[in-house]
């Protein structure tokens, strides 16, 4: 299992997601998952935000759309 906690403030403004992770983030998650997975049997390999009221939940359920890293709400 690989977990990132991410303590971004995301905002969903002119249908474009703010505050969330970007392209380096993502590559790093799946990157991390390419390294370890040769030695170890990756399960889950996700991101874990806080989520602050209804825009943050817009703004999320745009990442969740397009991020090829599996989103944990908490």
């Amino acid at each position: 299992m690989i977990l990132d906690a991410k303590y971004y403030c995301p905002a969903l403004k002119e249908n474009h997601a703010w505050g969330v992770p970007g392209n380096p983030d993502v590559g790093k998650q799946i990157l991390y998952e390419k390294i370890l997975s040769e030695k170890f049997v990756i399960k889950l390999n996700a991101f874990i935000f806080p989520v602050m009221g209804s825009v943050a939940e817009n703004a999320l359920y745009y990442l969740l759309k397009y991020c090829p890293v599996k989103i944990l709400l908490l």
